[in-house]
């Protein structure tokens, strides 16, 4: 049995080795980042079997992701390599009192070129969840279509699916981003977006409350805002909780934190029947969410510092680690 399916773009990562401008660094770490392969590994550090569906170059890019995601446990079984494109590749650059500025090279990437044909069945075999984001529709229209299928596709074999958003405008103008995703919201059982992302696509709406309404009509059960340092807000078919934000004093890089919630929702909601979730399994989820969200912005890098199951619970007050 599979936990987690998920499906999107990874690229290689560099950052300069040390907290300068890129203009000015001589050295730059590398590592890997992609929305969907976070969340996948920070879901493995807790012990889950994930699945990570994508499509690389067949270059050392290609190769490093898949070491990468291997090395941690996450499946990689239908990971597609495309000879004539690219892995791609981005940078980030610390900006202080900012959050950092990323610089994408992913157009005409093998990703870029997934399509509806590339699905298969056994993509969701034997699986309990699809989570994807926002970002893999934005690829290009045929990577839009390929998504929308496999969420289809993923609820009418039974699964659950979370969505999130993860609106990024580098990639797409602000009329398609919202056209294609609320298009793609009646597919999800879980809504996962930013509180800005949220009054971004139901802009004609005046209150939480009512956008929280109408995502509902459209079949999705639960709804979790992440609203960053003020906690997040969570409607369970209506039924409203709101859980405080795990405070934190300062913050080394805030890239990956909304992954890292998501897996930590996700690490909850998963010990039992996603199909049935209850208000004490929510509760829990969103204190653990909060909890890996802030955790993660004490790290440089969008996945190294997701925790492993003891880790977290020591975090939680659940367990304590011995330190000597």
């Amino acid at each position: 049995m599979v936990d987690v399916v998920t499906l999107g773009e990874t690229m290689v990562l560099f950052q300069p080795s040390s907290q300068g401008k890129i203009t000015d660094s001589q050295y730059f770490l590398k590592t890997i980042g992609g929305a969907e392969s976070n969340v996948a590994l920070a879901l493995a550090r807790l012990n889950h079997s994930v699945r990570w569906i994508s499509k690389l170059g067949k270059d050392p890019f290609g190769q490093l992701i898949l070491k990468t995601l291997q090395a941690e446990g996450v499946a990689t079984d239908y990971v597609m390599t495309d000879a004539d494109h690219p892995t791609a590749v981005f940078f980030k650059e610390a900006r202080p009192l900012r959050d950092p500025a990323v610089y994408y090279y992913r157009k005409h990437s093998a990703a870029s070129q997934l399509k509806p044909t590339d699905f298969n069945d056994d993509w969701l075999a034997e699986a309990r969840h699809l989570h994807v984001t926002g970002i893999t529709p934005a690829l290009s229209h045929d990577a839009f279509l390929l998504v929308e299928k496999t969420m289809q596709r993923a609820r009418e074999l039974g699964l659950t699916v979370s969505f999130d958003p993860n609106i990024r405008f580098k990639l797409w103008s602000k009329q398609e981003a919202k056209e294609k995703l609320l298009k793609l919201l009646p597919y999800s059982t879980i809504f996962l977006p930013g509180e800005d992302e949220l009054r971004f696509l139901f802009s004609e709406v005046e209150s939480i409350d009512q956008i929280i309404d109408q995502i509902h009509s459209q079949g999705v059960d639960l709804v979790v805002i992440k609203k960053g340092t003020e906690g997040s807000k969570a409607s369970l078919k209506g039924k409203i909780i709101e859980k405080p934000a795990f405070k934190v004093d300062h913050v080394v890089d805030s890239v990956g934190a909304g992954d890292a919630y998501s897996a930590g929702l996700l690490h909850e909601l998963l010990k039992a029947d996603l199909h049935s979730i209850n208000l004490e399994q929510l509760e829990s989820a969103l204190v653990t969410a909060n909890t890996m969200g802030a955790y993660a912005t004490q790290f440089q890098g969008d996945w190294e510092g997701a925790p492993t199951e003891e880790e977290l619970n020591d975090l939680l007050g659940k367990e304590v680690l011995i330190d000597r």
